[in-house]
C-alpha cells in the first residue's frame, strides 16, 4: 500500500478514536459525577476538573493510537487475502485500547475520590461540581494530572505484557 495512503488512514484512525474516546469519556466522568453534560459550560470549576480528566485520559491513550495505527502497517503489508490477521486485528485493537480505557478511568477518577478523601476539611467533588470553586478544581487537576504522568509508564507496561504485540499475529 502507499506509504501516503497509509499515514492518511492513520491519521482518520486516530482522530476518530480521539473523538469517540473523548465522548464516551465526557458521558462517563457525568455520570460518575452525577451531573449534566451542559452544567460543564455553565460552571468554570467543573469544565476544568473535566478539562484534566480529558488530558489525563488522552495522555494514557498515546501510548495505544500508535500500536493501533502499527497494526494497520502490518495488515497493509501482508497479503490482501488474509482475513483472518484482519479479525485478529481488529479484537486486538479492541481489547487494547478497552484495557486501556479502564485502567485509565479507574486511576484518574480513583485518584479524585483518593485526593477528596485524603483532603481533610474540604470536599473537593462539592466545591467544584455545586459551588463552581476555581481554586479547588485547578489544584485537583494538576494531582489528577500529575499522578496521570506518573502512573502512565506502569500502565503501558501492564498493557504491553497483557496484549500481544501485532507481530505475534504474523507467527
Amino acid at each position: 500500500m502507499n506509504t501516503f495512503f497509509l499515514a492518511l488512514s492513520e491519521i482518520v484512525l486516530g482522530f476518530l478514536i480521539s473523538i469517540l474516546v473523548i465522548y464516551f469519556s465526557l458521558k462517563i466522568y457525568c455520570t460518575l459525577l452525577q451531573v449534566n453534560l451542559s452544567d460543564i459550560y455553565h460552571n468554570n470549576a467543573l469544565a476544568l476538573l473535566m478539562a484534566s480528566f480529558i488530558f489525563s485520559g488522552g495522555f494514557i491513550l498515546i501510548d495505544v493510537i500508535r500500536p493501533t495505527l502499527m497494526t494497520s502497517e502490518i495488515i497493509a503489508n501482508t497479503s490482501p487475502g488474509a482475513l483472518i490477521l484482519i479479525f485478529k486485528t481488529i479484537l486486538y485493537l479492541l481489547l487494547f485500547i478497552s484495557i486501556c480505557l479502564a485502567l485509565g478511568f479507574f486511576v484518574i477518577f480513583f485518584s479524585f475520590k483518593l485526593f477528596d478523601l485524603l483532603t481533610k476539611g474540604v470536599k473537593e467533588q462539592e466545591e467544584i461540581v455545586k459551588k463552581g470553586n476555581l481554586a479547588v478544581a485547578m489544584v485537583v487537576a494538576s494531582v489528577i494530572i500529575v499522578i496521570t504522568l506518573l502512573v502512565n509508564p506502569s500502565i503501558r507496561l501492564l498493557i504491553e505484557t497483557l496484549v500481544p504485540s501485532p507481530d505475534s499475529f504474523l507467527k
